[in-house]
């Protein structure tokens, strides 16, 4: 007897994370087979499969949405379907089209709570956190906390509310998320610019994941710190973490943080760690969206920003969703600054700025600020300029004193007095 669509959907989302090569198709169905004590497959779990294979890849993915269509078409009762078409529009930063695929598989599935999570997510994603909350309420009073929790943590911070954001670190206090909750403190402390407290976040992170010998989330930790420094100018910590990242573990994840390498000017080891990903893997998501930003990365600590927006241009229909949302956006607008092309730099900055609930915690937000203001400069519009380094100062007014990228935007706002 084929293995149920429901049974299937939940063990693709389990695989979600992995990395799939074309021929791991017929080994995943071998694995679904064995597991089932089933001689087949069925049409629905094929169609599932073929997505998550077809998820990963750049040229294909018009076919990811035809295939998912299909099987929704095929099996319209289902809510499978639905919900991994939602889930798939919140990935690549269509959440328009993911609230009306989540509605869809909420009504028929009345009793199951994972299409609440993508509903809640595209809504908060869209600026509409009222919407987002209480969504998330209803999940809430039906008995779920844990997969909202982050989510409420980072509405409560856009929105100012103190008291519920730690209402949620309380609550996951002994909890499986505690570790994530720790990331979210780590995050919000970076979006103020306050690289010291952030720091202890991550590291009681790090050793709630080594408590549980979780090596790839440890280093993963260690590469994401690194990211956000090198961003800051602390390239001295950035190449620190990198090493305590590579000592754990050189994972998929790990090996991201070459784009930091590059940012703090490292070229040759930011290249070695590209070319050994773009040996390591050609179809996956870290092909297609993070080793261009990486390269780009190179590109612009190397002198030739026209490079680095050519190699960006590949990633404009991933960019509000894959790896770090709006990194590819904000690496465009720091290598258009570089050509003195303000213009262009304000318009990229400004597309963060104006997606509030897709960057909430996001460090990227207070930076576009800082790029807004460089670019307004360059572009000759003083008065624009000012505002946006007032912008900046104002989010950052608990900051660290030392981070280097600060010191440097209080010397140019001097400049423009």
């Amino acid at each position: 007897m084929p293995l149920s669509s429901i049974r299937i959907s939940l063990l693709l989302r389990i695989w979600e994370k992995r990395i799939f090569l074309p021929d791991n198709e017929t080994a995943l169905l071998n694995l679904l087979q064995r597991r089932s004590n089933c001689e087949s497959v069925s049409a629905s779990a094929r169609s599932s499969i073929s997505r998550r294979d077809i998820i990963s890849t750049w040229s294909e993915v018009d076919k990811t949405v035809e295939t998912l269509e299909l099987w929704k078409q095929t099996y319209p009762r289902q809510w499978n379907p639905r919900f991994d078409l939602a889930s798939y529009y919140n990935d690549v930063g269509q959440h328009e089209k993911a609230v009306e695929e989540a509605q869809e598989a909420i009504r028929l599935n009345l009793h199951g709570l994972l299409p609440y999570s993508q509903l809640a997510n595209a809504f908060a994603k869209l600026n509409r956190f009222e919407e987002a909350k209480a969504t998330v309420e209803v999940a809430l009073a039906r008995g779920q906390s844990i997969f909202f929790r982050s989510l409420m943590y980072r509405i409560a911070f856009v929105q100012g509310d103190r008291a519920r954001m730690q209402q949620m670190i309380d609550g996951a206090s002994g909890k499986p998320d505690e570790e994530g909750m720790h990331y979210e403190e780590a995050r919000m402390a970076m979006f103020n610019g306050q690289v010291s407290r952030a720091e202890k976040s991550f590291r009681r992170g790090i050793e709630l994941a080594e408590q549980r010998d979780a090596k790839d989330a440890m280093s993963q930790t260690h590469a994401e710190f690194a990211i956000w420094n090198s961003f800051f100018g602390n390239c001295k910590e950035t190449k620190k973490l990198i090493a305590d990242a590579f000592s754990i573990s050189r994972g998929e994840e790990a090996l991201n943080s070459g784009i930091a390498l590059a940012v703090c000017g490292e070229i040759g080891q930011a290249q070695s760690i590209a070319d050994e990903i773009g040996k390591r893997k050609s179809r996956d998501v870290t092909s297609i969206s993070v080793l261009p930003e990486m390269r780009a990365a190179i590109e612009i600590s190397s002198n030739a920003p026209a490079k680095a927006v050519e190699l960006l241009e590949a990633t404009r229909i991933l960019e509000r969703g894959f790896g770090i949302p709006g990194r590819t956006t904000y690496l465009r607008g720091i290598a258009y600054l570089r050509q003195k092309a303000g213009t262009e730099a304000m318009n990229e900055f400004q597309k963060i700025l104006d997606r509030r609930g897709q960057f909430d915690t996001s460090p990227l937000f207070p930076l576009a600020h800082l790029g807004l203001a460089r670019a307004a400069a360059i572009a000759g519009d003083t008065a624009k300029s000012r505002q946006a380094y007032r912008d900046f100062f104002a989010l950052w007014k608990d900051a660290d004193a030392d981070i280097p990228i600060l010191i440097e935007a209080k010397k140019e706002y001097e400049k423009l007095k």
